[in-house]
């Protein structure tokens, strides 16, 4: 009897092993760039906590960072699988990605390590040709 809970483990178990070569890419590049990361959350802390956080600037000052940062998670995750994720994600990380490096260009330190993993996985996941391992 399949029950979801066998079909789950099933599934698992075939599941394409991650290569070694892309995850230590993408912890290096997630571990350098932490405190991009880190500077991020605390400008979206600082922004909800400021009497001014209903302006519109300051939302999208805070959120663009961490849209950034999603779309990037998402990328990661799924180039690890040797799976392309849907056309927006890299559309909406090169976006939000573009105009926060402009905004915060004094940060630039904290990600810089991020900036080729994200302009590579958005073009991996770009392109149209199958995945290969």
């Amino acid at each position: 009897m399949n029950t979801p809970i066998h079909e789950a483990v099933s599934q698992q178990s075939t599941a394409t092993p991650v290569s070694g070569k892309r995850f230590a890419v993408v912890l290096a590049a997630w571990s350098l760039s932490g405190l991009g990361l880190g500077a991020s959350l605390i400008l979206l802390g600082a922004s909800a906590a400021r009497d001014g956080a209903s302006s519109p600037w300051t939302v999208l000052f805070a959120v663009l960072p961490l849209l950034a940062w999603t779309a990037l998670a998402v990328m990661s995750w799924a180039w690890l699988k040797a799976r392309r994720c849907h056309w927006l994600w890299p559309l909406v990380g090169m976006i939000s990605g573009l105009a926060s490096a402009v905004f915060f260009l004094a940060l630039f330190v904290f990600y810089a390590a991020a900036l080729p993993l994200a302009v590579y996985l958005s073009w991996w996941h770009l392109r149209r040709e199958p995945p290969h391992h």
